[in-house]
C-alpha cells in the first residue's frame, strides 16, 4: 500500500536508526526502497545487512551521488498506492505511516502532511506543529505552501497518492537541492476534489539538523555560498513562472513569495558581510528596488520585512 523511499549517502552514524524507525511502523503494509547513492563510509555494508534481514527492503545501488537522480530511481520503482520519504539521517514515530494513511483515506486527499520536530544537537524545536486538521482544495493548499503555513518544501512529513499527475513528476538531476525544484509541482498536481491536501500538525517525524546536512547553510547562514544562493534563486524564479501560468489567480502571491525570499537573503548577506554573494546581492537589490512599493503594499508582507526593505532597499 505504501512505498517508503530513503536515499542513503554517507550516513553510517545515522542510517541504522532511520531504517529501524521505518521497520517498527505499526502500519505493516509497506515496502522500503533504499537507494545507495554511491556511499563510501560504510553505509553500503549496513544497507546490505538490512536487506538480508527484512524482505520488505528493496536495495538499489547507484554509481554517483546526484540527489535528484537517486530520488527518481526510487520513484521509478515504487509499487505502492502511496509513497513517502524518510531521510537517512532522520527518523519517524512508529505511527508515522498509519497517521498519514488514515488522513488520506478519511478525506480522500492526494497529499497528507504531519508536523515534525527539529533535533539540533539534542535541542528539540517544533516545526509546523498545530492542533487543527487543515483541509484544502488545490489552490488553497498552494496558497498555504507559498505562505509557509502548515507545510514546507521538505520531502518528508508528506504522503503522496500515486495518481497519474503526481507519478509523472521527477526531480532535476543536476542540482544540489532537490525539494525546492519539485515540491510546488506535487501540490500543483493534486486533483480538483473538495479536499486535495489534508494536514494535521501532530509531530510524527524528527528532522536531525547538523552541519553535514545538505542544507546546512540554513543552520549557519554565515556559510552561505553563491552556488547555494544561485540555485535557490533560479528555483524560485521557475516556481513563479510555473504557478503564474498554471494558476493565474495566484500570480501575485507567488511573485511576492519570491521577493520575500530575496529580502530575507539580502538581510543575511548584509548581516554576515558575505562578500562572496555580492553579485546576487546586486541583482536582488535591483529587483526589489523596482518592485519596492508593490512589496510594501502587499497584504502578506510582514512588519520585519518592511523594516528590511526600508533599511536595505533605498
Amino acid at each position: 500500500m505504501i512505498s517508503v523511499i530513503m536515499l542513503a549517502y554517507n550516513r553510517a552514524n545515522y542510517i541504522r536508526y532511520a531504517i529501524e524507525s521505518v521497520l517498527k511502523q505499526t502500519y505493516r503494509d509497506f515496502e522500503l526502497l533504499i537507494i545507495d547513492n554511491n556511499a563510501s563510509d560504510g553505509t553500503s555494508e549496513v544497507l546490505r545487512e538490512y536487506e538480508k534481514k527484512d524482505e520488505r527492503i528493496r536495495l538499489f545501488k547507484r554509481t554517483d551521488s546526484k540527489i535528484g537522480a537517486g530520488r527518481n530511481l526510487g520513484l521509478e520503482n515504487i509499487s505502492g498506492e502511496y509513497f513517502t520519504f524518510v531521510d537517512d539521517d532522520d527518523y519517524c514515530e512508529a505511527d508515522y505511516l498509519s497517521f498519514l494513511h488514515n488522513l488520506a483515506e478519511t478525506y480522500n486527499a492526494d497529499i497528507t502532511v504531519c508536523g515534525s520536530y527539529y533535533d539540533t544537537k539534542g535541542e528539540i524545536t517544533p516545526k509546523y506543529v498545530f492542533d487543527e486538521t487543515i483541509l484544502c482544495k488545490r489552490e488553497q493548499a498552494i496558497t498555504n505552501f507559498l505562505l509557509r503555513r502548515y507545510f514546507n518544501n521538505g520531502n518528508p512529513t508528506k504522503l503522496f497518492r500515486r495518481t497519474p499527475a503526481i507519478s509523472a513528476i521527477r526531480y532535476p538531476e543536476n542540482g544540489q537541492y532537490d525539494d525546492i525544484h519539485t515540491m510546488y509541482k506535487f501540490f500543483s498536481a493534486t486533483g480538483e476534489q473538495p479536499i486535495a491536501v489534508a494536514a494535521k500538525g501532530e509531530p510524527k517525524y524528527i528532522v536531525r539538523r547538523h552541519m553535514a546536512n545538505n542544507s546546512s547553510a540554513t543552520l549557519d547562514f554565515s556559510k552561505l555560498t553563491p552556488e547555494w544562493l544561485s540555485e535557490y534563486l533560479t528555483a524560485y524564479r521557475k516556481r513563479t513562472e510555473y504557478i503564474s501560468v498554471k494558476f493565474s489567480s495566484l500570480a501575485e502571491l507567488v511573485v511576492w513569495s519570491e521577493w520575500s525570499y530575496m529580502i530575507s537573503m539580502v538581510e543575511k548577506i548584509n548581516r554576515f558581510s558575505l562578500a562572496n554573494c555580492s553579485s546576487q546581492l546586486v541583482d536582488m537589490t535591483a529587483e526589489l528596488k523596482y518592485n519596492r512599493e508593490r512589496f510594501l503594499s502587499a497584504e502578506w508582507t510582514r512588519d520585519f520585512e518592511k523594516e528590511w526593505i526600508k533599511e536595505y532597499i533605498l
